[in-house]
């Protein structure tokens, strides 16, 4: 009898990744589970053996989109100052999206549906560092929640332009461009 094969993590990360960049260019519709599987070296079997088939894949993908988000948001938040914080916050979100185009797409493009708590689970790092510039008496008005809202819609509004419109210019004006838009959040939400 054969030895059966297994499939690692590896493997099931490349699947995902080669599946995020095909809905990131073709939406569900041009999720092809033979083509995940040719591009990411393995077979269609490989698939639903690690997912049970394209609906597992897609839940899997939604989840590590937003498991990868989240995580890089918290990483960011060290419990120091909490204008240093709400920074870091941003340039965590800007590098994650940029470095993982495809998740970013497949979480925010609305081209699968997001798992069940997915805005509360990426909101809450940004509410907690908001709420400890409140706690400090340092923001602009007393709605901590409208006030991350309004932060994460500029930051995302920046980061999905810059994804679609800009995507070749250089790194340094893209930085430069996004640090200033963090500066001009921080002018509008936070006391000197």
């Amino acid at each position: 009898m054969p030895r059966p094969k297994l499939y690692d993590d590896d493997l099931r990360g490349r699947l995902i990744a080669t599946a995020a960049d095909q809905v990131a260019a073709g939406g569900l519709d041009g999720l092809s589970l033979r083509r995940v599987a040719e591009e990411a070296g393995t077979s269609t079997n490989a698939v639903y053996t690690v997912f049970g088939g394209k609906d597992g894949l897609v839940g899997a993908m939604a989840s590590e989109a937003q498991t990868s988000f989240v995580a890089a948001q918290l990483e960011a938040v060290a419990g120091r100052d909490p204008l240093d914080d709400l920074l870091a916050l941003g340039l965590a979100y800007r590098r994650w999206a940029v470095e993982h185009a495809s998740l970013y797409a497949v979480m925010f493009g609305g081209r699968v549906p997001p798992p069940e708590d997915c805005a509360e689970d990426g909101l809450a790092p940004l509410l907690g560092v908001v709420q400890r510039v409140a706690d400090a008496g340092r923001l602009v008005g007393e709605d901590v929640h409208a006030a991350a809202l309004a932060i994460w819609a500029a930051t995302h509004g920046c980061v999905a332009l810059e994804l679609a419109l800009w995507p070749d210019q250089p790194e340094e004006l893209s930085a430069r461009d996004f640090e200033r838009q963090l500066a001009a959040q921080t002018r509008a939400w936070i006391l000197a």
